[in-house]
């Protein structure tokens, strides 16, 4: 069974992620990576990191909550732009031609939406709402996967109550969700179930679940093996995958893809043990590569 956090740890983390997300509004990026350890044993043998090539793929593009001009509708050959100077510096480059290509880099991108409740919304907070039965409810959702039996059976009992924790449950339970989802966007899932076993709330704990409250930039960068020489592990498996991120409200994405690349840029096709958390550095000069190719492209 796993276990639940106390009251206290509770009140010690929502002040914790009060402090945060105000002392660490800037421009810092957070990066996790991971690879397979026999890729990354083969691609760094005799200390010298191998050239690979590579094309893109169009992944998904996950929009937020706010009309956002500099990332709404911003095409894909932008993105890439942006990410093949970085690649370049551990050693990837554009291909010459598709049937010549090592990997496959298949990038998600977007913006997170954040975990608002319909309480903070309307700008009112009760603190005496018993959420017992809400908390009951939503275990049961979870194991059933069905909302509608919960509303009707809390309306037959009082139906202007039921409709307020109705209202109150779906909330929760979108909240929830979202917030698993933003944890899967960002690269933060293991690092948060990790630190769910401590009883001490860390400034590093506190700093992610910040950051899922908030609307982030994003980028997920997937390597596939595109020639199938790579035999080991699962066929559809990613031989590396790469979590990027930096706060929206105030930035721009364009400005924002800079960061966060630059950052991210030395730990392409590495694994980490747990999260970066960085600023770019001010570089100058510019990098010459060939021409991009992005898969299903329409010319």
């Amino acid at each position: 069974m796993e276990r639940q956090p106390s009251p206290l740890r509770l009140n010690l983390l929502w002040c914790a992620v009060l402090f945060i997300s105000s002392a660490f509004a800037d421009n810092q990026v957070t990066v996790n990576a991971w690879a397979r350890s026999d890729y990354v044993k083969r691609r760094e043998s005799d200390g010298k990191v191998r050239q690979e090539t590579y094309v893109f793929g169009a992944g998904r593009y996950f929009s937020g909550t706010t009309v956002d001009r500099s990332i709404d509708g911003l095409p894909f050959r932008e993105i890439a732009e942006f990410l093949a100077p970085e690649l370049a510096r551990r050693n990837y480059l554009p291909t010459a031609a598709v049937d010549q290509a090592d990997l496959l880099l298949v990038v998600h991108w977007g913006t997170t939406m954040p975990r608002v409740t319909l309480d903070q919304m309307r700008g009112t907070t009760d603190f005496s709402i018993d959420r017992s039965d809400e908390r009951a409810a939503q275990r049961e959702f979870n194991d059933t996967m069905g909302i509608s039996g919960l509303v009707s059976d809390v309306n037959d009992a009082d139906l202007k109550t039921g409709f307020e924790q109705s209202e109150r449950l779906t909330d929760d339970l979108d909240r929830d969700a979202r917030a698993s989802s933003n944890a899967q966007l960002l690269g933060y899932t293991q690092d948060l179930r990790r630190f769910s076993n401590s009883a001490k709330v860390t400034e590093e704990e506190a700093t992610l679940r910040a950051n899922l409250e908030e609307e982030r930039y994003f980028v997920v960068i997937k390597a596939y093996d595109f020639q199938g020489r790579w035999s080991l592990g699962p066929k559809n498996r990613p031989l590396w995958t790469l979590h990027m991120n930096m706060r929206s409200p105030g930035q721009n994405f364009k400005t924002a893809m800079t960061c966060m690349s630059r950052v991210a840029a030395d730990y392409f096709g590495r694994k980490m043990d747990g999260l970066k958390v960085g600023r770019p550095d001010v570089k100058e000069g510019t990098v010459k590569l060939a021409p991009l190719i992005i898969i299903g492209e329409v010319k």
